[in-house]
């Protein structure tokens, strides 16, 4: 029988360290957005990048999405999206070449996911006026099949989720898209706010251009069936796509962040429809009824009960916000969210920021997610507000009752470097069992930032592999039943900021050295049950294998 979960230690903040492992691993990668002086928009906007296993031998790769230089200014060599190999020492070896994605775009964000079920990570890029998707060879390259998996082009592609939303076993695909904007679109405008020069103009002046939901074939082909499917939200901002069961009925269900409209909760009805519910769950507007600046968002159950919890990164001004299901009786209402960033601890800590990556992971494998969040503004307005351009990234532990820590970094660590912060992602890269974390910046560097806290907890970390369902076994839910209660997670693609986290699952066990079961339920309807699992071991479960 279990008991009561245990309450994380208030001791232990202090012992969470990162440290910049970029330049010894190899990665040598700067963001170029274009800019030049002309300061158009999307030059604000940033890229993600995040990690992938692209030869499948076992190993993170990391994939970083680059702009590219404007019609008027280009000149060989363009820069390009950067694929780095895992070379399983430390090290990264830059293949972008060889693998057969040195092809220029203006790259906002990617996913990737084995969307025809032969063992290997399939590729989509998403870009301004272009989107690219890469089929996977099997042989450490990739070749550029836009046109023939029936994927369009020509809007400005940002967030994407690989999904199987009709639990077919073949994974679907959502792909956000921001504003419609060009060069001419802006001319004219008034961008200087009382300053003598043009400033970079703000999203207002621009009209969303929505989602884009394309059905999975199985033929190698996508149905772009967003209409039908009732997505296509044609005036969202979009910018963050989260996958989800908010409802808990099996069928994946899709919360969407938008930049000043409202963000939008397609719930999945499971007949290959969806109904949006937003304004119902109380998530997607302030309480004055205004639509937050969405950003990076992501989900998770953080007190390790059935309280499904979502938060949003915003703009300066409007904290990064926490909204998290409402107990009703002994239950929760799977329908209604209340805002609750101020009690938990994360209000007040995040209103001088501009929250663009975001994401919920077990840094110190405590058994309670915690919240990290990259941060930087889009323009220089510190002469006007006094809220800074570069902002350091804000790490938010999670004590384990709901509400959350700052842990401010001594001056002079990593975390406590200012940086104009956009994509952030996390994996663990090194095989050690601890969550490391990757973020990028808008026109600057990327940071591979290695997780060095010192081992004072147990941990399990679970690879799935479908065979009925989805090879990636993506929309796999797993529970891990020990001391710290019952640990959720999803096998997801999306989330944070134009970037993508890991498949694999880690589950922080604090001091517990003993698992009673684990428990996979997988989008087939196949639940898999293990009893007896070793700790701090990665392990492969295969549905209807069981865990080895």
């Amino acid at each position: 029988m279990l008991g009561p979960p245990e309450a994380s230690s208030a001791a232990e903040p202090s012992r969470i360290s990162f440290t910049d492992v970029t330049q010894q691993a190899g990665i040598q990668f700067v963001h170029d957005a274009g800019a030049r002086g002309d300061k158009w928009y999307p030059e604000t906007i940033g890229a993600g990048g995040g990690f992938v296993d692209y030869d499948g031998d076992g190993r993170l790769d990391i994939l970083l999405i680059n702009g590219r230089h404007w019609p008027h200014a280009r000149q060989p060599p363009e820069p390009t999206m950067r694929l780095y190999r895992n070379l399983g020492d430390g090290a990264f070896a830059d293949v972008t070449a060889a693998a057969g994605l040195n092809i220029p775009l203006y790259g906002m964000g990617f996913a990737a996911a084995d969307y025809d079920n032969d063992g290997d990570q399939d590729l989509l890029v998403t870009g301004y006026l272009q989107q690219l998707f890469f089929m996977n060879n099997g042989d450490g390259t990739f070749r550029e099949a836009t046109a023939e998996a029936g994927i369009q082009t020509g809007q400005w592609g940002t967030a994407a989720a690989f999904f199987d939303y009709d639990r077919d076993s073949f994974l679907d695909l959502v792909i956000g898209n921001y504003v419609d904007w060009d060069a001419d679109k802006e001319k004219g405008l008034d961008c200087t706010y009382g300053t003598p020069a043009k400033d970079y103009c703000a999203v207002r002046y621009f009209t969303g251009q929505g989602l884009q939901l394309y059905r999975n074939l199985g033929n190698g082909r996508f149905a772009e069936v967003t209409r039908p499917a009732g997505v296509e939200a044609k005036d969202a901002k979009v910018l963050g796509i989260a996958v989800l069961d908010f409802d808990d009925d099996g069928w994946p269900d899709l919360f969407v962040a938008n930049d000043t409209t409202p963000s939008l909760v397609f719930r999945n009805r499971g007949d290959g429809s969806f109904e949006e519910v937003g304004e119902r769950t109380g998530v997607v507007l302030d309480t004055g009824g205004l639509a937050f600046a969405g950003m990076g968002v992501d989900a998770a159950y953080v007190k390790n009960d059935p309280q499904l919890c979502i938060a949003i990164g915003n703009f300066a001004g409007e904290p990064t916000t926490l909204h998290c299901q409402v107990r009703s009786g002994a239950a929760y209402a799977h329908h209604l969210f209340a805002e609750m960033s101020q009690w938990a601890g994360i209000g007040k800590a995040t209103l001088r920021s501009v929250t663009f990556g975001l994401f919920f992971v077990d840094v110190d494998l405590d058994g309670f997610d915690d919240l990290f969040m990259t941060n930087g503004h889009v323009f220089n307005e510190e002469r006007l507000r006094h809220i800074p351009y570069t902002q350091r990234p804000q790490l938010f532990r999670n004590l384990g009752t709901g509400q959350f820590q700052e842990i401010v970094p001594a001056e002079g660590t990593t975390l406590a470097r200012r940086i104009v912060g956009r994509g952030a992602a996390y994996a663990d890269y090194d095989g050690d069992g601890d969550p490391d974390i990757l973020l990028t910046t808008n026109q600057g560097p990327a940071y591979l930032l290695r997780n060095d806290m010192p081992r004072q907890s147990q941990f399990l970390r679970l690879k799935l592999q479908g065979s009925r369902s989805n090879r990636d076994g993506i929309g796999a839910k797993v529970r891990v039943y020990s001391a710290k209660g019952v640990l959720h997670k999803m096998v997801r693609t999306g989330s944070s900021y134009l970037s993508q986290n890991e498949f694999a699952l880690t589950f922080g066990l604090g001091s517990s050295t003993t698992i009673e079961k684990v428990q996979i339920s997988w989008p087939s309807g196949i639940v898999d049950e293990v009893a007896d699992v070793a700790v701090n071991t990665t392990l492969l479960a295969r549905e209807g294998e069981g865990v080895r």
